[in-house]
């Protein structure tokens, strides 16, 4: 259980890309970790499937207690940080493709380059006509 949560970790700061995660070994690949993991998990089940399935029970029934008792956590949230991952990935990907009129959405136009020239015109004569 140990070697499947830390290649499970490992693999999962790599796909999050996370700053503070520089693995040190020349050749890693986050596939690595996640073959580990996957691998760890074919043995457990290989050699005794019954005690996998009780290890992986009491793995997830101490995770949940402690997320029950509300125990202070300053190192993060994988889940939530793969969740913004996903998010940051779709958003970077909008752009990508050609826009349907169906798919239309409102744009911001101060936040385009043109945009904010014309908010700055009309700051500049609102405070022309105020004065």
């Amino acid at each position: 259980m140990c070697y499947l949560g830390v290649n499970s970790a490992c693999a999962l700061q790599s796909l999050l890309k996370a700053p503070s995660w520089r693995p040190r070994f020349r050749y890693y690949h986050w596939s690595l970790s996640m073959f580990g993991s996957c691998l760890c998990i074919a043995v457990m089940f290989m050699s005794n499937w019954i005690f996998a399935i009780l290890a992986i029970f009491i793995g997830v029934a101490v995770y949940k207690y402690i997320e029950y008792r509300g125990a202070e956590k300053e190192w993060g949230d994988g889940i939530r940080g793969l969740g913004l991952s996903a998010a940051r990935y779709a958003l970077l990907n909008l752009e990508e493709g050609p826009l349907h009129t169906k798919n239309w959405r409102h744009v911001d136009h101060r936040l385009q380059p043109h945009g904010f020239y014309l908010s700055h015109v009309i700051f500049q004569t609102a405070i022309a006509n105020i004065m």
